[in-house]
């Protein structure tokens, strides 16, 4: 006939140990953790570590103000005159106007600027030399694009990372034609040597006034 052997008593397990000690530690440095364990999240304490916007419930950085600098506003007044009286028909045309309603739209307009120059060719009448007319250091070909478009594709590509195929197809019913990637990818690249030149730039100030002046 087989014995039954003896169970062994259960053990704890060294995770329950490593746990409880654990918690104990915490409820030690933040006793007010135990304390607003069961509460729910609108009835716990305000978190004031975080920036806030004034005016707002949202946390973060402040948001910046400042306008874009090849930004305009085009601002224009229309009058809407009253000629005849709504209810007996009386003439107004020659009656004094007291005062104005106004109402107001806004609106957005992508306006697309092309600035052409044009250098003039001459032939030197004495030695014959074709001489020709110098152009700005922004026009260093025959095609160029503006700061404006420049930001707007780094805005797309960087802050709103879109493909490169997304930015021309965000591009073309703006500019009526096609940018090429390379073109895209070239201002890129060409931003990013901006930077670096800017932050070298910084760096060289910086070390030159820590520099000790010579007596």
């Amino acid at each position: 006939m087989a014995r039954s052997l003896p169970r062994a008593a259960p053990c704890s397990k060294p995770a329950d140990a490593a746990a409880s000690a654990d918690g104990g530690v915490h409820g030690k440095e933040h006793p007010e953790e135990q304390h607003n364990s069961s509460r729910p999240s609108s009835q716990t304490q305000k978190d004031n570590t975080a920036l806030t916007r004034p005016g707002t419930h949202g946390k973060g950085k402040e948001l910046t103000e400042s306008r874009s600098g090849n930004t305009r506003t085009v601002e224009s007044v229309d009058l809407s005159p009253v000629s005849f009286c709504e209810e007996c028909g009386e003439d107004l045309h020659k009656v004094r106007c007291k005062g104005h309603e106004r109402r107001t739209q806004i609106d957005i307009v992508f306006e697309k600027v092309v600035t052409h120059i044009d250098a003039e060719i001459k032939s030197c009448p004495h030695c014959g030399t074709e001489a020709r007319g110098s152009f700005p250091d922004a026009f260093c070909g025959p095609l160029q694009y503006g700061a404006g478009i420049k930001a707007y594709a780094l805005n797309l590509l960087i802050a709103q990372m879109l493909s490169l195929k997304r930015v021309q197809q965000s591009l073309e019913p703006l500019l009526g034609q096609v940018i090429s990637e390379a073109t895209i990818l070239k201002l890129r690249s060409g931003a990013a040597s901006g930077a670096r030149e800017l932050g070298e730039g910084g760096d060289r100030t910086a070390a030159h006034a820590a520099r000790p002046a010579r007596g």
